[in-house]
C-alpha cells in the first residue's frame, strides 16, 4: 500500500491514509477499504491525480511507452489489455504494486463454475450468465490473450470503473487506485467527482 500511496503522492495526489486502509474481509466479501477512524461529512479521503488513473488518454504514460495498444479494439478491450499487460510486466514503480492488492477473482456469473451456474437453472440469470461466458471467451480468442486472464481484467473493470462525462456530453471511463475498493452503504452521502485541473 506504501508505494501505491507514494506513487499517487508524487504527482500530487493524497490518500488518507490516517482514516482509511485496505483489510481483506473474511465473510467473503474479498478485499476492500475501511474506515480506520471517524470521517466527518464532507472529508474528501481519496485524490487521485489524472496521471495516474488508468484510463485510454493515459495508458503511454502509466505505461512508460512500453504498452503495445491497439487502436481498433474498444475502450474496455484496451483497457483489459493494459491491466493485463501491467499484470505480467511489473515494470511501473507504485502502480504495478496497486495491482498486486486486486483481488484474484471476483463473485460475478463468468467466474462461476458449471456447478454453480447450474444452481440457478431456469432463471434469466442463468441465461445472461451462459451467454457473457461464450462472448467473452470468443472475444479473448479474436484478440489472442488467454481466456483467464482476459475474464480477470474485464471483472477488474467491471466492478471498479466510474464513468465521467465531459462537457461536449461523451464519456470516459476511469479506473482509479484506492477510489475503486470503496463501497459504501446506500443511505451514506458519498460521491465522487473529477477536477480537470489536477
Amino acid at each position: 500500500m506504501e508505494e501505491t500511496i507514494a506513487f499517487v503522492e508524487r504527482f500530487g495526489g493524497r490518500i488518507r491514509d490516517d482514516l482509511i486502509g485496505i483489510h481483506e474481509f473474511d465473510d467473503g466479501t474479498g478485499r476492500g477499504i475501511i474506515a480506520r477512524g471517524e470521517i466527518t461529512k464532507g472529508t474528501v479521503l481519496v485524490q487521485v491525480p489524472i496521471k495516474c488513473l488508468v484510463t485510454l488518454s493515459n495508458l503511454d504514460h502509466l505505461s512508460l511507452g512500453l504498452f503495445p495498444d491497439r487502436d481498433e479494439l474498444s475502450e474496455t478491450d484496451r483497457l483489459a489489455l493494459f491491466l493485463i499487460w501491467a499484470k505480467n510486466h511489473k515494470t511501473i514503480p507504485g502502480f504495478s504494486n496497486y495491482l498486486t492488492v486486486l483481488p484474484k477473482t471476483l463473485d460475478q456469473s463468468m467466474f462461476w463454475s458449471a456447478e454453480e451456474l447450474e444452481l440457478i437453472r431456469g432463471t434469466d440469470s442463468h441465461l445472461i450468465a451462459g451467454l457473457l461466458k461464450k462472448q467473452t471467451i470468443k472475444d479473448s480468442l479474436l484478440i489472442g490473450v488467454d481466456y483467464e486472464e482476459y475474464q480477470w481484467a474485464l471483472g477488474m473493470l467491471w466492478s471498479r470503473c466510474m464513468d465521467f462525462f465531459r462537457p461536449d456530453g461523451s464519456s470516459f471511463r476511469v479506473m482509479a487506485p484506492f477510489a475503486d475498493m470503496f463501497n459504501a452503504d446506500f443511505d451514506v452521502d458519498v460521491s465522487h467527482q473529477l477536477n480537470t485541473s489536477k
